[in-house]
């Protein structure tokens, strides 16, 4: 019966510890959105290629083709054409 306030006590121990591992990346996290941000302005383009966007996100271009062909990143084609295109938010949001 007594294992009960020590369990509660491991748990907030062990969600502590994590939350503190933790909390440096979530900073850095938030750190590259803003600055991803701030590169991209409003008045740049709203689409990307595969090869920009690659470089946004730091892929490889085939590694992104990959991405998006398995649906893990969403994109469009180009109109009439095969070119594939990233828009901003979806990169924004990565």
């Amino acid at each position: 019966m007594n294992q009960q306030p020590h369990m509660s006590a491991m748990q907030t121990e062990i969600t502590e510890a994590v939350e503190r591992a933790t909390a440096p990346l979530f900073a850095d996290i938030r750190e590259l959105k803003t600055m991803l941000s701030r590169a991209l302005t409003p008045d740049d383009k709203a689409y990307f290629s595969i090869d920009e966007a690659a470089k946004i996100l730091k892929l490889k271009p085939d590694t992104l083709r990959t991405k998006c062909r398995n649906g893990s990143i969403p994109f469009e084609r180009e109109k009439g054409g095969r070119k594939m295109l990233i828009r901003r938010d979806v990169i924004l949001a990565k």
